[in-house]
């Protein structure tokens, strides 16, 4: 039995750095699993990425900015 899958199921798993420059450039949001010094995160929390670099990518949540790693970026929308 063959499965089609869909171009977000692509983008759930393999996300790129130039996938979030796309993201920053549209304007989009990310969710992520994990922000590493942020233990109330609620994963459905829509995220406005600000910057990336290398691995990281740059949020701010109240005014403070936060580092998520790229591999715990679960999904993007833009």
């Amino acid at each position: 039995m063959n499965y089609i899958k869909y171009y977000e199921d692509f983008k759930l798993k393999g996300i790129t750095i130039n996938d979030i420059i796309q993201c920053i450039k549209n304007n989009g949001v990310i969710y992520c699993d994990i922000i590493h010094g942020y233990p109330d995160h609620d994963k459905d929390d829509r995220l406005s990425p600000i910057s990336i670099d290398n691995d990281n990518v740059s949020v701010i949540i109240n005014g403070i900015n936060y580092d998520i790693k790229l591999i715990d970026i679960k999904k993007i929308e833009w």
